[in-house]
This record gives structure tokens, sequence and C-alpha cells, in this order.
């Protein structure tokens, strides 16, 4: 499907979400955006290659579940992206299960600055907008511009006002994007966001070529990630914090949010061993839950 095609497509499926996202309550919302997300997204051509992917790299019996798992949380991000002003405190209080409260408030307290490192999963700006409401801190999240995509003709009016919704939980921050500036601004920006003990949020399992040229080539089960590291390479240069974490939603307006701890005592490769050991920890328990799987074939 080419770019002209898909970004259609694809349009079509968010102006449907657009009205659904409305409804109420919000567990009947999901179910029919997940409905929308199956019979009119362009994310069903995917079909095959991840089913493949999660066959080769975790099972074969999982692969027809873990495809449902995919485009349920297709639906409900998708649906997210016009709800993202209404997930207040409160909200998050009632509808999102912390799995280690314990660190969360370790992390709301600490004097450091943080890495929150997150992957290509269905909810990552979903992730971004509950740790601003948790962490109470000024968050600066590393990310494309939408003016970039191929598909922003069709989505661009969305997406423009989707990342001006999620600012709204940042504490004063903002999306860095890393396209849009010099990669010397980008890196400036960065250090003097950490020397203030505030967070860097950064993708780091997929390459991307707007994220610089620094890669680190890692073991993911029996293939190769390469995975991009210059945000950690800045991070090392001060005293951090390096969080793992996700969002998993778990059924009618329910979500998981996990976070966990990485050492950085022993350097970049093993900061990044232990990236991607949550990364398949975070598969182990739904497999649908990775983007990642659509780009890749295994």
């Amino acid at each position: 499907m080419d770019a002209d095609h898909y970004g259609r497509h694809y349009a079509h499926f968010l102006h449907q979400l657009r009205w659904i996202s409305k409804l109420k309550p919000l567990s009947l919302a999901y179910r029919l955006a997940i409905l929308s997300a199956n019979h009119q997204s362009p994310y069903v051509i995917s079909e095959q290659r991840v089913k493949h992917n999660i066959s080769r790299c975790i099972s074969e019996q999982l692969a027809g579940q873990g495809w449902t798992r995919f485009m349920q949380h297709t639906g409900v991000a998708n649906c997210n992206i016009f709800r993202m002003r209404s997930f207040s405190p409160q909200w998050i209080s009632k509808h999102v299960d912390v799995e280690q409260p314990e660190y969360i408030a370790q992390l709301r307290e600490t004097d450091k600055p943080i890495l929150l490192m997150i992957y290509h999963q269905h909810h990552p700006f979903l992730l971004t907008v509950f740790m601003g409401e948790l962490l109470g801190r000024l968050i600066q999240v590393l990310a494309m511009t939408p003016k970039n995509t191929p598909i922003y003709p069709y989505v661009g009016d969305i997406y423009e006002q989707y990342f001006v919704d999620c600012a709204q939980h940042y504490n004063g921050g903002e999306f860095l994007l890393v396209d849009d500036h010099p990669p010397l601004t980008v890196t400036r920006r960065m250090a003097q966001t950490l020397k203030n003990k505030q967070i860097i949020v950064s993708l780091n399992d997929i390459d991307n070529p707007c994220m610089g040229e620094r890669n680190l080539d890692m073991p993911f089960y029996h293939n190769t990630l390469s995975c991009p590291i210059g945000a950690v390479e800045i991070a090392l240069r001060h005293d951090v914090e390096f969080v793992a974490a996700w969002v998993e939603w778990m059924g009618g307006s329910q979500f998981k949010l996990e976070a966990h701890p990485i050492d950085p005592s022993q350097g970049l490769e093993s900061i990044m061993q232990q990236y991607i050991h949550y990364l398949q920890m975070m598969l182990e328990q739904d497999a649908g839950l990775w983007e990642g799987w659509k780009f890749f074939d295994f």
C-alpha cells in the first residue's frame, strides 16, 4: 500500500474514531474502536507479518492471540488520540494499575534527572501522559515532527492537536522534535534538561535515521535490533536514573503501567541489554503490545 493510499485509509479510520471517542462509557468507545480497527484501519495489511514474527520469535501458538491483541491495542490507542486531555490525575488513580507504586513514588521524590526509555508499543504517548501526572515533573519527549511523515497531508491536523494535547500533561515540558532542529541544538537541549534534573523520554528499540547515526546492535530472541543510543550516551554524562516503562490496555477502561529500574553502573551495553530484557518480558506478557512486529521480517 503506497503512502497516499495508506494516508487516505488511515484518515478515514481516524475520522470514525473522532466520533467514537466521544461515546460513554469509555469501555463502549473502546469496544467500537477495536471493531473499527479490525474492519476500517490500514493496520490489517500487517496481519501476516505480525503473526509470522510472533511465531518466529515467541511461539507459533501465540501468533493468533498476539494478532488479536495487536488489533485491540490499535483500536484503543488510536481512539485515545482524541482523549488525551481527559486523563486527569483523578482518572488515572481509578483506571491505571501501577505495578510498582513504591518505585513510582521513589522516582517522584528523587533529585536526579530521569531518562525514561520507552518502546514502540501501542501506547507510548499515553505512557508519557500518565508519567507526567504521576511524577509531577517537567518532561521533554524526543519525537519526530508530524510534518515529516508522508501521510501528513491526510492526518496532519489530527497529529498536531494530538501533540498539543499530550504536552498539557508535561508540567511545562514539550516534544523535542529531533528532525526539526540541528543535532547540536537537540544535544544541548537534552543536556540542559538533565542538568535541570528533569525528564527525557526516548524510544530506543528501533533504528530511526532522524535520531542520529549512533546505534548498537542488540540480540532480540534469535534476531538483532539496531537500537539508537544517542540519548543514552548523553544521559551517561549525568547522574541519571534510567527507567524502562510501558502501558498495557487490560480491557474495559483499565490500563496497567509497568516501570523498571535499569542499572547504569556497567555502562552502555549493559543498559541496552537490560532495556531489551524488559522488552522481551513485556512481549511474554502480551505478545501483541509491540508495534515493532510490523516493521520487520524476522
